[in-house]
């Protein structure tokens, strides 16, 4: 069973960001099956550099759209994909150390922002962004 399925509770009504966050549901499932067969460093490794280079890919893109939808929350936004990379960034270096409880803590941590930041903050910017013309 996939850890997250996509549902149109997490459709912020942007195509393209729709489909990275998909992408991105595809990532958090990849590290769920990893981790619950309990896959080896290669692999674990393999998926956690995965989800890091999309995650900077999808940001970037965000915050493209909204510096040219002038978002006036924009800032915010960036701060908190920042700390989130930096999250991110600490999980790797847990790996790194051979902490073998990180892949589940990731999964867990990756769950519950996903849905939180698409919900919440993601929905905030979505409006701007489809009056200047993305869907």
């Amino acid at each position: 069973m996939a850890a997250i399925l996509w549902d149109e509770s997490l459709s912020i009504g942007i195509s393209t960001i729709d489909r990275q966050h998909r992408v991105l549901i595809e990532h958090i499932n990849r590290l769920d099956d990893a981790v619950t067969r309990g896959a080896g460093r290669g692999v674990l490794e393999h998926v956690l550099k995965g989800l890091a280079s999309y995650v900077s890919i999808h940001f970037t893109y965000e915050e493209t759209l909204m510096k040219v939808s002038r978002y006036r929350e924009s800032p915010e936004h960036h701060d908190e994909h920042e700390h989130f990379k930096a999250q991110v960034a600490q999980f790797q270096r847990r790996f790194q150390s051979g902490d073998e409880q990180m892949a589940a803590d990731l999964l867990a941590f990756m769950q519950g922002w996903l849905r939180s930041h698409i919900q919440i903050e993601d929905q905030r910017y979505a409006a701007d962004v489809i009056a200047h013309g993305h869907r």
